[in-house]
């Protein structure tokens, strides 16, 4: 079965790749080495009806799945079994993109609310995050979360156009993009990612390409253009980064994910 509209990727780096795709209520779940593809339809005994965000926790085994048509978060194994299924207090208005860190503690971007949602691995809720730089403590549509291994905090602020970073004590790194159409400007920001060295990735749907920041908000690079050759996009959107540094970056229209390999200077 063909992707129609994926959304977001994980990947356990070592050729297990997970994709969600609310166009078909699935989550597509590919095993390269074995080149084998399952296709899950459901957490437990309910049907998905938009699987969206998607996180991995590789030292549980376990795979987070955000639905905001059923306003859940989901915990699966790796063959897509039910483990537990979670909220916070109040429910969700909109749960999105999610990341795990490497305590295993699961951040769940909550579009409705301007909040991020933190929960441990056992699905208790332990707070929110709310924007540093807003008068407001609200993001403004958050999207999506990435964390640096040091514990930083990368939120995609969708409609402020920009990433917060907050580090891992709660204060305020700064803001990294804004509102425009020049590079190192966002409009339709849509995933975010961060490598083993804090290098931010943002997928940007206007420009159909990634744009490449240090952590301090300066521009490293960008990358596509509009098109269906390796390196274009049609409407990049989640992005994923594995232990190793590969890059996985879903290009929705051409409903596919390209993998691309961050090479570290030695």
């Amino acid at each position: 079965m063909p992707l129609v509209s994926p959304f977001a990727v994980a990947a356990d780096g070592n050729g297990r790749v997970w994709v969600t795709d609310p166009g078909t209520g699935l989550i597509n779940s590919f095993d390269l080495g074995r080149r084998r593809v399952e296709y899950w339809g459901q957490a437990g005994d309910q049907p998905f009806v938009s699987p969206a965000g998607i996180g991995f926790d590789p030292q549980q085994g376990t795979l987070y799945v955000s639905d905001p048509g059923l306003n859940k978060v989901f915990a699966l194994d790796l063959d897509g079994e039910l483990r537990g299924a979670f909220e916070p207090p109040g429910g969700f208005g909109r749960p999105a993109g999610l990341a795990v860190d490497a305590s295993g503690s699961v951040y769940v971007a909550d579009v409705l609310k301007g909040v991020v949602h933190v929960f441990n691995g056992r699905g208790e809720h332990q707070g929110a995050l709310g924007s540093l730089l807003a008068a407001t403590g609200r993001f403004n549509r958050p999207t999506g979360v990435a964390l640096g291994r040091d514990g930083s905090v990368f939120v995609l602020d969708t409609m402020n156009f920009k990433v917060e970073v907050q580090n891992p004590d709660g204060t305020l790194v700064g803001g990294i993009g804004g509102s425009g159409d020049v590079p190192g400007a966002l409009a339709r920001p849509r995933g975010v990612a961060v490598d083993s060295e804090g290098h931010l990735y943002v997928s940007d749907a206007a420009f159909d390409n990634l744009q490449i920041f240090s952590r301090e908000g300066q521009l490293l690079l960008f990358v596509g253009g509009n098109g269906d050759a390796p390196g274009f996009f049609n409407l990049p959107a989640g992005m994923f980064i594995d232990r190793q540094d590969h890059l996985y970056v879903v290009d929705s229209l051409n409903r596919r994910v390209q993998i691309f390999q961050y090479l570290a200077e030695r």
